[in-house]
């Protein structure tokens, strides 16, 4: 996919609902992986030891297992590989929670209008700006711009 040409920045007044429902869902997200990684724990992998992911990959560095299900956990949960979306996750949800939190914002936000430009076409799109690399080596200035970007109490 080719990267969207942007055109417009816009103040909007549902800008802060939508920047607590993206945190809302992100929290939402967490929980379901917990629970997840407690059912691959317990019920595939015959483990009783944990009830969340770190959990999970505690048990999974104590005592190693080639089990399809554990590959598949470390390879989604590991921060280096292009493949581990899981980490990418939780480092947003990370960001949201701990660094940036989105319940503290309020009054107008920023959205972006532009053209998502595809293979043959471009068609309209408005979206919320969130930091690209949230716990990348220069994760303190995407947080810095990005809470630039929010109008913070």
């Amino acid at each position: 996919m080719a990267r969207p040409n942007r055109t417009r920045h816009s103040k909007t007044p549902i800008g802060p609902s939508v920047y607590k429902d993206i945190h809302a869902l992100f929290w939402e997200m967490a929980v379901l992986r917990d629970v997840l990684s407690e059912f691959i724990a317990a019920f595939c992998l015959g483990r009783n030891d944990a009830t969340t992911l770190s959990g999970l990959l505690r048990s999974l560095n104590k005592a190693p297992s080639t089990d399809s299900f554990a590959e598949e956990v470390d390879r989604i949960s590991d921060r280096n590989s292009s493949q581990g979306w899981l980490a990418r996750f939780g480092s947003y949800r990370d960001c949201f929670t701990h660094s940036a939190p989105l319940d503290l914002v309020s009054g107008f936000a920023f959205a972006i209008q532009d053209m998502l430009i595809l293979k043959n076409s471009s068609i309209p799109q408005i979206y919320y700006p969130l930091p690209e690399d949230p716990d990348g080596p220069h994760a303190e200035n995407a947080l810095r711009v990005f809470r630039s970007i929010l109008p913070i109490e």
